[in-house]
């Protein structure tokens, strides 16, 4: 969700704003994942078959969230929009 990506949390805006009632700029999973896109760093480490864990690096969790973003911007969804999401805890589902 790098530039122009669908996200939630505005400042002064709900319960995810970081530092509402203030200025500050808008917090959305882009705007944490993408300055660590570069660095092949794990983000994630699915151990729902601890015999076999899954990482998940922030670059691929990063293009997950553009995908998600584009597609939510498809259906007329844009910044500042709302989105609700009822889903497993799980990578797959994000």
């Amino acid at each position: 969700m790098s530039a122009g990506g669908v996200g939630a949390g505005a400042a002064g805006r709900g319960p995810g704003a970081r530092g509402a009632g203030t200025a500050s700029a808008p917090v959305n999973v882009g705007t944490l994942l993408s300055p660590h896109a570069s660095t092949g760093r794990v983000a994630i480490v699915d151990l729902s078959r601890p015999e076999t864990p899954r990482e998940i690096t922030h670059a691929a969790l990063d293009a997950r969230c553009d995908a998600v973003a584009a597609g939510l911007a498809a259906r007329g969804l844009g910044r500042g929009d709302r989105v609700g999401i009822l889903a497993l805890n799980r990578p797959e589902n994000g």
